[in-house]
């Protein structure tokens, strides 16, 4: 069974998520400073710079979870977990 979740958020959202994970720009520019060889940290800063000028964006996410066997429990934990 394949089951691909969508969802939809602004660029403003988007950096909402980020105050909330890291705190503030500088937070996240001084963990990068320290880590720079993690990718995710990389990027999250790079899409917080560029969604600040860019606000109203929409930006699309998507994740697919293939399983032969997908038990509701496993789908409702997904589905609570996302996005992650």
């Amino acid at each position: 069974m394949k089951v691909t979740l969508i969802r939809e958020i602004s660029g403003a959202e988007l950096i909402h998520g980020f105050e909330k994970t890291y705190g503030s720009i500088n937070k996240l520019e001084k963990l990068h400073q320290r880590k720079p060889e993690n990718m995710k940290i990389y990027m999250d800063l790079d899409d917080w710079k560029y969604y600040q000028e860019h606000p109203q964006e929409i930006i699309e996410y998507s994740k697919t979870i293939i399983t032969e066997k997908l038990t509701l429990g496993k789908l409702e934990m997904e589905l609570l977990n996302w996005p992650e």
